[in-house]
């Protein structure tokens, strides 16, 4: 629905850095969260901190729904209007079974659902591991972890930004759509893979910090260039499938991130091996982008 809404409102050009700052909450949270809940744990216990957690969702969301309204209900010209998805389609029409195995035949959908998936891989195994990592292997405290947590996660909140203010200037000085948000998301999949080698090797604490969130940053700054490029390759009549099956291959590298992780680090009794193979996970992504997706989802009326 996030994404949608903002292809909605914002032209391609100006897209970028939209989707940066909307998705900059997925590293505003985290790098918030650690710290405070830290506390309410300790101060307050576990089930107080879940409750806090529950009811400030609940509070977002309905701010959301208070505040949000669509561009179609708003009095625009023809030239004003973007690229809204026909309302009028029957819904049974636009979630047909055919038009979403359709979507199967090209390279360039399993590039970016692939792409996501080790993107988000290694951004996740620093928001569900950090404060562990800290703990575990660097030998923190449990509040010096928490606020430590979210240092990484501040630092990226500037990447996001980035990623987006790079790719709008990058269509503005004349590159194609795509190789403007494809630049971003390489160029930060290589950075953040490379400095994640030294984070999981170094030994003071500090450079392990540092490192981790010079990661972090360039992680960051890849993920709002991924979701403008998936408004350049899907087809509009299939945006929201599209995106839906983007988000569902980081959503399983996610996972899978959290679970193998904790394998690794216990069968190891190191998180270095984790991080590096989060490394290669990344430079697996990055070639994905560079390689795969190529060219756009030819839409309906191309096809006919």
């Amino acid at each position: 629905m996030l994404f949608r809404s903002l292809r909605s409102w914002f032209r391609q050009e100006d897209r970028g850095l939209a989707i940066s700052i909307a998705f900059s909450g997925a590293s505003l949270g985290p790098a918030i969260a650690p710290p405070v809940l830290t506390w309410l744990m300790l101060g307050w216990g576990w089930r107080a901190m879940f409750i806090t957690v529950g009811i400030a969702g609940v509070a977002l969301a309905f701010i959301w729904w208070s505040l949000y309204r669509d561009p179609s209900h708003h009095a625009f010209s023809a030239e004003q209007m973007l690229e809204l998805p026909d309302e009028h389609t029957p819904l049974a029409e636009r979630l047909s079974l055919a038009h979403v195995l359709e979507l199967l035949r090209y390279r360039t959908f399993w590039g970016m659902v692939l792409g996501n998936f080790g993107l988000v891989y290694l951004a996740w195994l620093y928001i569900t591991w950090l404060p562990g990592y800290l703990e575990i292997e660097r030998h923190m405290s449990i509040a010096k972890a928490g606020v430590y947590a979210g240092i990484p996660q501040f630092v990226g909140l500037f990447g996001f930004w980035s990623g987006g203010l790079l790719g709008d200037r990058l269509v503005r000085s004349g590159l194609s759509q795509s190789v403007s948000r494809k630049v971003p998301i390489i160029l930060g999949l290589i950075a953040m893979a490379t400095a994640t080698i030294p984070a999981a090797l170094v030994s003071s604490n500090g450079l392990a910090i540092t490192f981790i969130s010079i990661a972090v940053f360039f992680g960051s700054m890849s993920q709002p260039a991924q979701w403008a490029l998936v408004s350049i390759v899907a087809p509009p009549e299939r945006i929201s499938t599209f995106s839906a099956a983007t988000n569902f291959g980081g959503a399983i590298g996610g996972s899978l991130s959290a679970v193998i992780t904790g394998y690794i680090a216990q069968r190891t009794g190191s998180f270095a091996p984790a991080l590096i193979l989060g490394g290669v996970m990344a430079i697996g992504a990055a070639i994905l982008y560079g390689f795969v997706v190529k060219h756009p989802i030819p839409t309906a009326e191309q096809k006919s």
